[in-house]
């Protein structure tokens, strides 16, 4: 057996913290490691960076969150009232918020596709073409304007819209024209009480949250496994099989949570 020397964790990889967008330094936790006894001390350092950028030739807000048309948008209207945990973005801003509307837009015309008089056959076949559009028009915004969730990009919108216009019509296809419906019995408890599963989802979220118990659960057991791509899936995987757990309870006693 070969003895091997482990070489020691520098202190800036115990500081390292992995979640779904991946890898970072808390500017907080960094001040403290580089004996910086006040925030505003560190801060003035921050500072300090942005300008040397700007001095070097190159665009400060293309290397800080700030540097986005969003928060831009949002600061000028908003001022400080920004998503209170960060300051500098809010993924429920102004601009943010027309891209969620298109989402909804594109609900109602997926609704009103689904009302034609045409023959369900027709109607799928609808669907899988304006799905198949909808993903190619968002893979090719991504190009200059990244696919992001939290920020809610157009890109993110047109994709996430064909890909359920797809989904969609694929379900269709299987369960009411092919006849296969046991395996989405679990989607149909699901779907019973979605706003409040939701509701939990986002409850328990917060407890994980504030309790620190988020970064400790998915770096000890999500991070060791896989990359930062799928350790994020698994994750995801692993969190809505858990909100699985009050969606079939509420089945079986037959509570069904109406607005």
């Amino acid at each position: 057996m070969n003895d091997t020397t482990l070489a020691p964790i520098s202190p800036f990889e115990q500081l390292k913290h992995s979640d779904e967008a991946g890898e970072y330094w808390p500017a907080r936790e960094l001040a403290t490691l580089l004996e910086y006894t006040q925030w505003r001390n560190f801060e003035k350092v921050i500072k300090k960076a942005i300008k040397s950028c700007e001095n070097s030739g190159h665009q400060a807000s293309e290397h800080i969150v700030e540097g986005n048309f969003a928060h831009w948008v949002d600061s000028m209207v908003l001022g400080q009232h920004n998503y209170r945990w960060t300051k500098t973005w809010d993924p429920e801003g102004i601009v943010s918020t027309l891209p969620a509307i298109a989402t909804a837009i594109f609900g109602i015309l997926c609704g009103h596709l689904l009302r034609r008089k045409d023959s369900l056959t027709r109607k799928i076949q609808w669907m899988l073409v304006a799905g198949l559009m909808l993903m190619a028009a968002g893979g090719f915004c991504d190009i200059w304007l990244p696919i992001n969730k939290k920020l809610w990009t157009t890109s993110f919108s047109l994709f996430m819209a064909g890909l359920d216009f797809a989904l969609l019509g694929a379900f269709l296809w299987i369960v009411d024209v092919l006849g296969h419906r046991h395996f989405v019995k679990p989607f149909v408890i699901m779907g019973l009480n979605p706003i409040t599963v939701y509701m939990i989802s986002e409850l328990f979220d917060e407890f994980l949250g504030n309790t620190g118990l988020h970064h400790t659960i998915y770096n000890a057991v999500f991070v060791p496994i896989a990359s930062p791509y799928n350790a994020s899936l698994l994750w995801a995987l692993a969190y809505t099989g858990l909100m699985f757990i009050p969606a079939w309870v509420m089945y079986r006693k037959n509570w069904i949570v109406r607005v």
